[in-house]
């Protein structure tokens, strides 16, 4: 762990250097989009999709299911917030600079 831990630190280092000389914003936004996904919206709504079906079709025999799928939903959403805000790259503001 110490090594991908180190290699992490490294990455950061290297693009904060490459931040400090960009002069505009774009280099910016291009700089922190680096090595960065997509927000799949499609993707989240079928994992929300499966979760309530499951819950749906086992409630009946496993009383507690209601719980553990409102646990997940709550977590889910905790998880897919903070990766929105802190991991994946907005793809209109990139399209939007890039017109200009």
């Amino acid at each position: 762990h110490a090594i991908l831990y180190a290699q992490k630190l490294m990455t950061k280092f290297k693009l904060w250097k490459k931040a400090r000389t960009a002069k505009t914003q774009l280099e910016l936004n291009r700089i922190s989009a680096k090595g960065r996904k997509p927000f799949n919206l499609g993707e989240r709504f079928a994992f929300i999709l499966v979760t309530v079906y499951i819950t749906n079709a086992f409630s009946v025999a496993f009383p507690v299911m209601p719980w553990v799928a409102a646990l997940t939903l709550h977590m889910m959403y905790r998880i897919n917030k903070y990766n929105l805000l802190r991991y994946y790259v907005n793809t209109d503001q990139t399209k939007c600079f890039d017109s200009q």
